[in-house]
């Protein structure tokens, strides 16, 4: 599955919520 560095990046960006 390819996914988007849109998706990416808000994967990466709900993760990093998450941490704090």
């Amino acid at each position: 599955v390819v996914s988007t560095l849109d998706e990416l990046a808000n994967e990466s960006y709900l993760s990093l919520c998450g941490m704090y």
